[in-house]
């Protein structure tokens, strides 16, 4: 009686060896805009741990490609409307540049996405409302320290603020990580989280991360008070002398932060 044999597979499936799936990356880059839907800068949102692949967007950024490299005078809105691979209107920006009335000659501000046609500036002070060379030289001053005011409040407000003896980085990407932690915390139900600041570190309940979120968020609103009220003071600058005894460094606020929040700090350091 023949007997019938059955080829024996090269391999079996199960000793197949499958290619290793790519963890999801942790964060991804997109862009974060202001009330009035400009770009400010790019933001990451960092990937739920509940549902894989999700990743909940910081409060006003937006899905979407990060705009083309800007130039010194230009700015870019969101436009939903437009096309996907680009959806940004490029206008002009002259909110940083010293622009003067161009029939006063007094400095002016200008709107992000304005002309300097509409709003009836100019980038030179004109001839026939700037007799003296003082009155120009005045003007390039208070540009110059407006400048140097909105450059100080972005190192205060970025360099970070010291709760309950834990300090903490508060540049954008720090307070949108402090949002995301505390969303996805307590949509998960989760009592504590292990944290690290930039000191170390800590264990915290939600609700001294709540506290230590609200903390920041008081300190950047502080840090905005304190230019206002320089821009306005500077504004009302009368002579060259004023202008160059001007202190922009004064009335900010410090990286003491006021909050009752109470941590546990561990003996690990923080490491890059």
């Amino acid at each position: 009686m023949t007997k019938s044999t059955t080829e024996t597979p090269a391999a079996e499936a199960t000793d197949i060896e499958q290619a290793p799936q790519q963890p999801a990356p942790e964060f991804k880059v997109v862009p974060q805009l202001n009330m009035a839907g400009f770009f400010l800068g790019a933001t990451h949102a960092y990937a739920s741990p509940l549902e894989p692949g999700f990743y909940p967007l910081p409060t006003l950024a937006v899905d979407a490609p990060l705009p083309r490299a800007l130039g010194p005078l230009e700015c870019a809105r969101y436009n939903p409307a437009g096309d996907q691979a680009d959806p940004w209107d490029y206008l002009p920006d002259y909110s940083a540049a010293t622009v003067y009335d161009a029939t006063t000659g007094k400095r002016i501000g200008v709107p992000p996405g304005s002309t300097l046609a509409e709003v009836g500036g100019t980038l030179q002070a004109p001839e026939e409302v700037t007799s003296t060379p003082q009155a120009a030289t005045l003007a390039d001053l208070q540009g110059e320290l407006l400048r140097a005011a909105a450059a100080h409040r972005w190192d205060v407000e970025t360099g970070g603020i010291v709760v309950a003896g834990v300090r903490l980085a508060t540049a954008i990407e720090d307070q949108n990580r402090i949002t995301s932690v505390v969303a996805n915390a307590t949509l998960a139900g989760v009592e504590s989280v292990d944290f690290k600041a930039a000191s170390g570190w800590v264990s915290l309940t939600i609700a001294q991360l709540t506290e230590i979120a609200g903390a920041i968020a008081r300190h950047v609103q502080r840090c905005y008070t304190a230019e206002r009220a320089h821009a306005d003071a500077i504004d009302a600058l009368e002579s060259l002398e004023e202008a160059r005894a001007y202190d922009i460094t004064s009335g900010w606020p410090s990286a003491q932060a006021a909050a009752t929040t109470q941590t546990t700090t561990t003996q690990q350091e923080s490491q890059p």
